[in-house]
């Protein structure tokens, strides 16, 4: 099997340019490139005249700098190299380790800012929203992600920092 992560000057090309939060109402917002397929199709659908509840998505430039900072790309690389995708209770161990690792990985400074100016422009400085993690390639022609991302519910601003 190949790798799956793209190389850290690779990512951190991707990520040169863009914000880490995008309301729906910008027009990268619409990019799933930039803020994947759920947070793209609502943008679409924002532009395109149908109500959609407010909302901003966290664009791929955290995750690229999350893998780059905190030397994910190898880690990522040998667990899928040696995967058996017909072994679930191997997927499904690597899932688990794949997320651990994320999950404890610190995000910049400057992304928790953009994030927390975001929620408290859209959402006020006591509302809550929530929080959907996903990834720009999920359901797409060449892979799916069922299962594997997380949502988050009621999350006020303190919260969100860790969200």
């Amino acid at each position: 099997m190949t790798s799956i992560v793209a190389d850290p000057p690779a990512l951190q090309a991707r990520a040169a340019g863009l914000k880490y939060v995008y309301r729906l109402d910008e027009p990268e917002a619409a990019d799933p490139a930039i803020t994947g397929g759920k947070a793209s199709s609502a943008a679409r659908l924002l532009r395109g005249g149908i109500p959609v509840p407010a909302a901003f998505a966290i664009s791929r430039r955290l995750c690229d700098e999350l893998f780059v900072d905190h030397n994910l790309i190898p880690f990522f690389s040998e667990l899928y190299a040696t995967l058996d995708p017909h072994n679930r209770a191997l997927v499904a161990a690597r899932s688990l380790r794949m997320m651990d690792a994320v999950k404890g990985a610190q995000i910049r400074e400057e992304a928790l800012v953009e994030i927390d100016a975001a929620h408290a422009a859209i959402f006020g400085e006591d509302g809550e929203a929530a929080y959907r993690s996903t990834n720009t390639d999920e359901d797409g022609a060449d892979a799916a992600y069922a299962g594997q991302f997380d949502t988050e519910l009621f999350v006020n601003r303190p919260r969100a920092k860790k969200a």
